[in-house]
């Protein structure tokens, strides 16, 4: 019990003071100064178009998340750009304003409860103790129709929207959320948004000790790799079935991470 309290804590301290540093430094600084507080370092590779597109084009950012760190390593190592955006779990949201103004809730706790996922289900429980009455998994799916609409809003005005479509360590079924394909059919200029994608290595379920200090000297660096980008239209075609469209792009990453290790 004491654990999870103090594990609690110090996520919401650290979210507090990152969510501090975004508007004198930016987000993906931000989130760079503390990674590099908690000794994690993060390692990219990436061409200069993507680089360019990543910061200056409307973008779905596709990304694995099979455990705590990625989305952090992944906004650390994005170009300077003030209109990001990532789908995230909602309980993140009420901690930090500056941080809220970037995140887009995806309601996914009765995954997480229903599935008893270990050391992550006991922390869940604990920072959820402030958030008051939970939603059903009824309510839940309406506020992700409401949040995926967003998603869809804030791309066609020209943002990026990064998304984690794989529910990785999340429950037993490794099948991609379809929540991507709404995404995507719902952006108004497929010929002007650009998809890429994003691999993350070097996490593991024990993330959530990075925090410790002295422990978080002992574990390796985050790589993250990104493939090459490709506009939405020539990914998608005219396909308008979000599930058709969710398996034509989670079959697409796979072939990718496929061509990695060959």
């Amino acid at each position: 019990m004491i654990i999870k309290r103090l594990f609690s804590s110090m996520v919401k301290k650290s979210l507090q003071e990152l969510g501090d540093d975004i508007p004198t430094i930016g987000i993906s600084s931000a989130f760079k100064k503390t990674l590099n507080k908690y000794n994690t370092k993060v390692q990219v590779n990436f061409s200069p178009e993507s680089k360019t597109i990543l910061q200056e084009k409307p973008v779905i950012l596709v990304s694995n998340h099979p455990y705590v760190v990625e989305p952090f390593a992944l906004l650390a190592v994005l170009p300077k750009r003030e209109d990001v955006f990532i789908i995230a779990y909602s309980l993140l949201t009420g901690i930090s304003s500056q941080l809220d103004k970037h995140i887009i809730p995806a309601y996914v706790r009765h995954h997480i409860i229903s599935n008893k996922v270990g050391l992550l289900s006991l922390l869940v429980r604990e920072l959820e103790k402030d958030k008051g009455s939970q939603l059903s998994a009824a309510e839940s799916h309406l506020k992700n129709i409401e949040s995926i609409r967003k998603a869809s809003q804030v791309v066609s005005h020209g943002a990026l929207v990064m998304i984690f479509p794989n529910p990785g360590k999340l429950t037993s079924d490794n099948k991609w959320f379809n929540g991507i394909g709404y995404l995507v059919k719902g952006i108004k200029n497929k010929k002007n948004t650009y998809i890429m994608m994003a691999n993350i290595a070097g996490s593991s379920k024990y993330d959530f000790l990075r925090i410790v200090p002295v422990i978080n000297r002992l574990f390796p660096a985050i790589s993250v790799i990104f493939s090459s980008p490709l506009l939405c239209s020539t990914i998608v075609g005219q396909q308008s079935d979000p599930k058709k469209i969710t398996s034509i792009l989670e079959n697409r990453y796979n072939n990718w991470i496929a061509s990695l290790i060959r």
